[in-house]
């Protein structure tokens, strides 16, 4: 009797939401009768039951729930498709003088809950009612803990996507909403576990106005109308501005509470920190970790800005979505780094497509996903590839991190023995040097016939297209037709010209490497010997249009003649970094290139040109008086290779430089008709520029959030490679200055050992601010000048001739900042940290031993 008692006294304190009425507020709390009038008014609210406060009283008094409840909670939670919500109703939360949002606990009951568990939660909510914090809070609002009144929500469970707050009034307007929200539940975002996203909606406009991380977690523009509107109806309901809980699954809006906002939401200004920045790389970079060894099944993910730093040291959005798109793929489309790999025999480059990420503001690739571009046959499937050749590569860089840095010549098998290939798979060795040999031989064809080839069939044809795209008037296309034109050049790039440079830099770098191991045996193993060989080999070299070009311009008849050959020759180079395509050119500015002819001939490039290539030819017989008579032939065949495409890549780059300054002229017409800020564009994808051009007001706060994330990056300290373990250590520069005696880098090219000044060039913002200075530190310090930046391009090639020595932060010895030094015959050592270097500071230079002392105190 008592037992059938029960199960109708709970039957009795249970009652849907839609059945409630406003005057049961006291009975089930604020929240259910808010619930109710959501429900009643046709607002998507999920399904569910009230429970009543008399259950909460009877609790208090004995510490008991009717087994019968939870029984009944079963099959509700049965009923609304097996999880539901167990949430707070309380009669003195949710109302218009008193909140109490995040006081109570949400508890989730999913499949496979117990009775106890279920009965566990119920208690949970009921305890604390009356908890010290509960009691502390209510005490500041006067309110006695007897007053509580704790009805129970039980409603069903919402897997949500996003989940997050609404709030209808901010900063003063009934026209500006904010929304706050993150992926999964939103208590994730209470609780600090992730940064979340906000964005400010001007229902006026329908368009977002200002926004914080909503890349990270962005939401659909059908999808933000559809809770806006929701929002709208809540706040016309009660006719005040409403604080609106909702989830979001499978793009579909649930309304899972409101309340009253209790207090004015004003001078909201969504801008994101440099301590949020760091939050969201740090994830970012744990998410592109994760994701890689899943898919890869490698024991680590080593990441690294070696190489593309070098060409984009400070990209934004534009500058490096333009590289991925023509170089390294994107959206599972071939870049021309794939094309290139697969056309010479790279047969799994394919699965590289991607393989580059922008993470802090800087380029950091995969060095695991971009080993897929060294594959040339063996093992026999991609899977015993990951896991034998590619976890070898990653667990010696996990182990020395440096190695990371141009793997592709150190730690990738590329020229292997037959030994090699035993130690690593046995009796399949035999099988595995053929498909070695035979690859080598294809090399050997390749590099045989592939000058040639270009510069009779390819370039020509480029160059066409060049002269083509010319001639297009701008000003006489649509915005749309402006896109095409943009993106037309880009797919020439990535199909054509970028495929060029791909075979010419994998020619170059192969043969490099080849060349390296060489003259590493003909020296008895001595590395430091070997590198100076390699780079007194590498200087002074024929072929490359950059150094045909200031030859010409030095041997001009005159200073007016030179700078007319200049405009056609240089005007297509950036008075920044050349891939960054947001830098300005030359042909917009006459001063720069008055500058850039004036120092390539007071240097006198051509005679200095000529002597160190005297010098290499020289040093070239001298070492091949010591090769091995059997070894020459071949190791000819390596060097003149070598020579032959490290100067070739610097040709083709010259050349699809003009097409990057084509692009850039679409680009500033096009920011131009739209009326956007100045220089936003490049805050934008190329991938996005066709929907910028319907809609541009929609991308005003994506540009602006990333504009801020950009002037964020400059505070990160990120690690030119990262590992999963130094993902903690990622940090925000915090030091003023940096005291240092004494700085060790890396060999680059060989020059004098002398006392100088620094003349660090990320100092200056423009060419003229950075002449004035060179001129003056020069003839204070008779012109022992060490020039130093975190990358170095063509248009420092007049300050490279002028200083003494060079110091890169971003640079290999296979680098273009380091082959331009041995070409021009200047000392220069990488891989030390130029923020430290100040412009004035006295150090002695000493490039054979790699290291720089600080003289002034």
């Amino acid at each position: 009797m008592k037992e059938r008692n029960e199960t109708q006294k709970s039957e009795e304190v249970l009652v849907p939401l839609e059945t409630l009425s406003i005057n049961e507020a006291n009975l089930v709390g604020g929240k259910n009768i808010n619930l109710a009038i959501l429900t009643q008014n046709g607002l998507p609210v999920p399904k569910g039951f009230a429970v009543k406060s008399t259950v909460h009283d009877e609790y208090i008094k004995t510490g008991r729930i009717a087994p019968s409840l939870v029984d009944h909670i079963i099959m509700i939670k049965e009923a609304l498709g097996g999880q539901i919500a167990i949430r707070s109703s309380a009669n003195i939360e949710d109302n218009m003088s008193l909140s109490m949002s995040g006081v109570f606990s949400t508890f989730y009951v999913r499949n496979g809950f117990s009775h106890l568990e279920i009965e566990a939660a119920v208690k949970g909510i009921y305890d604390q009612s009356h908890s010290p914090e509960v009691v502390s809070y209510l005490t500041q609002h006067g309110i006695s803990i007897n007053e509580i009144k704790m009805g129970l929500v039980i409603q069903e469970l919402i897997e949500p996507n996003q989940a997050g707050v609404l709030y209808t009034r901010v900063n003063r307007s009934e026209d500006e909403f904010l929304l706050q929200y993150t992926d999964g539940f939103g208590d994730r975002m209470v609780n600090g576990e992730t940064l979340g996203s906000s964005l400010i909606f001007d229902i006026q406009t329908g368009q977002i106005k200002s926004s914080a991380n909503f890349e990270s977690i962005p939401i659909s523009q059908e999808t933000l109308l559809a809770l806006v509107n929701c929002g709208k109806q809540i706040r016309g309901i009660y006719g005040f501005p409403q604080d609106v809980e909702f989830a979001i699954r499978d793009a579909e809006v649930f309304v899972l509470q409101t309340r009253p906002m209790t207090s004015e939401v004003r001078d909201i200004e969504l801008k994101e920190t440099a301590s949020q920045t760091l939050k969201k790389t740090k994830e970012q970079i744990q998410k592109i970790i994760d994701s890689e060894k899943a898919l890869l099944g490698t024991p680590y993910c080593i990441l690294t800005d070696s190489n593309f730093s070098e060409l984009m040291p400070q990209p934004k959005e534009m500058d490096i979505g333009v590289f991925a798109y023509i170089f390294s793929g994107r959206n599972g489309i071939p870049g021309g780094i794939q094309i290139g790999r697969e056309n010479m025999g790279y047969s799994m480059a394919g699965e590289s497509t991607g393989y580059m990420f922008y993470i802090g503001g800087r380029p950091y690739t995969s060095e695991a996903m971009s080993s897929a571009n060294f594959y040339i046959g063996f093992p026999d499937s991609s899977e015993e590839y990951y896991q034998g050749l590619v976890t070898e590569y990653v667990t010696k860089m996990q182990a020395n991190p440096e190695l990371a840095q141009y793997a592709g010549m150190s730690v990738y098998l590329q020229d292997p023995t037959q030994k090699d290939l035993e130690v690593r798979f046995g009796e399949k060795a035999v099988e595995y040097y053929q498909i070695y040999l035979d690859f080598k031989e294809r090399m050997s064809r390749y590099a045989d016939v592939f000058k040639h080839e270009y510069l009779d069939k390819k370039l020509p044809i480029s160059l066409e297209f060049i002269n083509i795209q010319k001639e297009v008037e701008l000003s006489e296309l649509s915005n749309p037709e402006i896109v095409y034109y943009i993106i037309n050049i880009f797919e020439h790039l990535r199909t054509e010209s970028c495929v060029d440079f791909v075979t010419s830099a994998r020619l170059g770098f192969y043969y490099s490497q080849k060349m390296k191991n060489d003259l590493l045996r003909f020296m008895d193993g001595d590395t430091k010997k070997a590198e100076e060989a390699f780079a007194r080999l590498s200087q002074g070299l024929s072929g490359s249009m950059t150094t045909d070009v200031n030859i010409e311009l030095t041997n001009a008849e005159s200073d007016e003649e030179a700078l007319k050959m200049a405009s056609n020759l240089v005007g297509h180079y950036s008075l920044g970094e050349m891939l960054e395509i947001r830098h300005p050119r030359y042909s917009t500015s006459r001063q720069g290139l008055v500058n850039y002819v004036q120092g390539i001939r007071e240097s006198n490039y051509a005679e200095s040109f000529e002597k160190q290539k005297a010098y290499r030819e020289a040093f070239e017989k001298e070492l091949l008086d010591q090769v091995p008579p059997e070894e020459r032939i071949e190791f000819i065949h390596t060097m003149k290779s070598a020579q032959t495409y490290m100067a070739l890549r610097e040709t083709v780059k010259y050349f699809f430089g003009k097409e990057y300054a084509l692009a850039r002229n679409g680009l500033e017409l096009l920011e131009e008709r739209l009326e956007l800020p100045k220089g936003s564009i490049y805050s934008l994808y190329p991938d996005e520029l066709y929907e910028l051009v319907e809609n541009p007001q929609s991308y005003l706060h994506i540009i602006k959030s990333r504009q801020q994330a950009f002037e964020n990056y400059a505070h990160l300290r990120m690690p030119h490679v990262i590992r999963d373990i130094d993902i903690e250590n990622i940090s925000l520069n915090t030091e003023e200055g940096y005291e240092f005696s004494e700085l060790e880098g890396t060999f680059l090219a060989e020059g004098d050992t002398f006392d100088g000044v620094v003349l660090n060039i990320d100092e200056f913002e423009t060419q003229e601010e950075l002449l004035q200075k060179f001129s003056e530190l020069s003839q204070q310090n008779q012109g022992k000048i060490v020039l130093c930046a975190t990358q170095m391009n063509l248009s420092h090639d007049p300050f490279i001739m002028k200083a003494k020595g060079l110091i890169l932060e971003n640079a290999g010895i296979v680098s273009h900042g380091a082959q331009r030094a041995r070409e021009l015959g200047r000392g220069a050592i990488g891989g030390i940290q130029t923020r430290y270097l100040k412009t004035g500071q006295k150090i002695n230079f000493d490039p054979s031993n790699r290291k720089i002392k600080k003289l002034d105190k």
